[in-house]
């Protein structure tokens, strides 16, 4: 077994089979060499002054780098994961080495030379990646199930679990809240929604003219809603005027068949005893009208 020595070690290291300095047990330094797991000796003041070979091998440092150190000043950083548990991840991974681990440690009774810890380096490096990579997955899925393919914008799904949220938050604080529901129609009388060239510019226009706070989706072919928090009615209705504004002046979008489309705007705003589908119910109803802009 491989005994080093550090700061407050009384013995020099020994070879193969010796004891572990404070605690004198040939049989107990054969059992913690022979672990599986890292395992690191420390002294009252928390430095390492023994290692066995598996935790030099988890941090891929020589024993001599690390004895004398403690937790806090190896080459370590620590986080905390969502469930509250602290994890050390071992920067300038290679290949077959550790690259995270759970440390647990234990502190002995004081023994003549003082209190020594010993500390436990669980290997939880594929645990770990396993569960990174199901996250990735969980947000990919959330992702697709929650926006819409073409512009990218919240769908009907997604803009509902965001606007529950504001009206949840409205009912506790009663902060004013808006939805604007905007509606595309062909003038003509032609029945066929909007192209995608016409939807993706009027979502661009949407993000640019609009704040960080508001939360845009594509309802369906031809509707888009607006969640407006800390918006009154009457201010929803000046950026509803201001979108018009715009619109009309956006140019042909594929330099085809120049068409009129109209833009109807619906508005409401939180009341108590709203929910999230009554607020984009009544701003739906609100929005029949023929007033035109020009978008193609």
């Amino acid at each position: 077994m491989r005994v080093a020595t550090g700061l407050g070690a009384e013995s020099e290291p020994t070879a193969e089979g010796g004891g572990v300095p404070g605690l004198g047990s040939d049989a107990l330094a054969r059992l913690l060499d022979a672990l599986p797991i890292g395992v690191g000796l420390q002294d009252p003041e928390g430095r390492f002054f023994w290692v066995n070979p598996v935790l030099v091998r988890q941090l891929g440092m020589p024993a001599e780098q690390i004895l004398g150190h403690t937790l806090d000043t190896l080459p370590l950083e620590r986080l905390m994961r969502d469930d509250g548990l602290h994890l050390y991840h071992v920067p300038r991974v290679v290949q077959g080495r550790s690259e995270w681990m759970v440390v647990t440690g234990v502190w002995l009774p004081e023994n003549g030379s003082g209190g020594l810890r010993v500390s436990l380096f669980e290997d939880v490096t594929q645990t770990e990646r396993f569960r990174r990579q199901v996250d990735r997955l969980q947000q990919a899925l959330h992702g697709q199930v929650s926006t819409d393919e073409l512009t990218g914008l919240l769908n009907r799904r997604g803009l509902m679990s965001q606007l529950d949220a504001q009206v949840s938050r409205s009912r506790r604080y009663h902060n004013v809240l808006s939805v604007l529901v905007m509606r595309l129609h062909c003038l003509d009388g032609r029945a066929e929604p909007p192209s995608e060239e016409t939807v993706t510019t009027v979502a661009r226009l949407l993000r640019d003219q609009t704040r960080w706070p508001d939360i845009i989706g594509r309802w369906d072919e031809r509707d888009f809603v607006l969640v407006l928090p800390e918006t009154s009615a009457e201010s929803a209705q000046r950026l509803s005027e201001k979108l018009r504004h715009h619109i009309a002046e956006l140019p042909p979008v594929n330099g085809a068949e120049d068409r009129t489309w109209a833009v109807d705007f619906g508005i409401s705003e939180w009341e108590k005893g709203d929910s999230a589908q009554t607020l984009v119910d009544k701003a739906a109803a609100m929005a029949p009208g023929r007033q035109s802009s020009r978008i193609s």
